[in-house]
């Protein structure tokens, strides 16, 4: 009896045991999917007695919806991404355009302008050959004196020295210049006043660049003819140097003041005379100007 009632007991116990066991198992080895957790959110506050309340979502900046993977923040700065990295300087020359590049050198390879000043001319004495010989022979005092008193030397026309006065004359000038810190010059050059000369001036230069503003100093030789009664022919060859300080009020278009000295000699075949005769010479001479570009 004691017995039959041991195995009743046993049976009871198995039975349990075999209907506790999950009705299905995963088989062994899979990995399981972890689900992700939801991220954290805060509580707002409320007044007391009422529940709290969930702070509203705040938007990823990927636009992503918030919570789950997308719910942390992306620290990176707007702007910027992972494989392009930070966004290009629009102030870097590689991305300038072009006419933004030359603004920054507004002063072209070729250019060509036009000034107006005042030039101020030296005093230049042209001896005569006759005279030279009279001085010579000491009766050129004498002679002097005798025009000096209106007597009539009967001396050719052309025997007495011609000085030509120091004094102010227009200039017009036609600058064209081609290089860029070095440059070449050639400028077609006119003065008018107590005589007329006709001439030019061709010479090298450098430029110093100053953001608009450009400082120029060249040198070089200036040539002409004097043109004037007195003379069968007269010519000056002069050597000079120019001093320009530009500006330029738009990419292509500058406004200059200049400022040139220079010495030489000039030639000159008096009126009536046989032979040519020579004088050193000064000339200074100011103007304003344009350029374009």
């Amino acid at each position: 009896m004691l017995l039959s009632a041991c195995l009743t007991l046993g049976f009871l116990a198995l039975s349990t045991l075999a209907h506790a066991q999950p009705e299905a198992s995963e088989p062994q080895g899979s990995a399981s999917i972890p689900t992700p957790a939801a991220a954290p959110t805060s509580a707002r506050r409320t007044s007391p007695g009422e529940p709290p309340r969930p702070a509203d979502p705040t938007p990823s900046p990927s636009g992503a919806p918030s919570g789950g993977l997308h719910s942390a923040q992306s620290t990176t700065p707007a702007g910027t991404g992972p494989i392009l990295g930070a966004a290009p300087d629009i102030r870097d020359e590689r991305y300038l355009q072009p006419d933004t590049i030359r603004a920054k050198d507004p002063m072209g390879v070729f250019g060509i302008g036009l000034r107006m000043g005042v030039a101020l001319w030296g005093t230049r004495t042209f001896e005569s050959a006759l005279d030279r010989v009279l001085d010579d022979s000491g009766a050129g005092d004498q002679l002097a004196t005798a025009e000096a008193l209106g007597v009539d030397t009967g001396l050719p026309q052309g025997a007495e020295d011609i000085a030509i006065a120091p004094g102010p004359s227009m200039l017009l000038a036609l600058p064209i210049n081609l290089g860029g810190v070095v440059f070449f010059r050639m400028e077609p050059m006119l003065t008018a006043g107590e005589f007329t000369t006709l001439g030019g001036y061709m010479g090298l230069g450098a430029n110093i660049h100053l953001k608009r503003a450009y400082i120029s100093i060249g040198v070089g030789g200036m040539g002409d003819l004097l043109l004037d009664d007195r003379f069968e022919v007269a010519a000056d060859l002069y050597f000079r140097v120019p001093i320009d300080v530009y500006w330029y009020v738009l990419d292509d278009f500058g406004l200059f003041v200049e400022l040139a000295g220079g010495a030489g000699i000039s030639v000159a075949q008096p009126a009536g005379a046989q032979d040519v005769s020579t004088a050193g010479g000064t000339m200074f001479d100011f103007s304003l100007g344009l350029r374009v570009p």
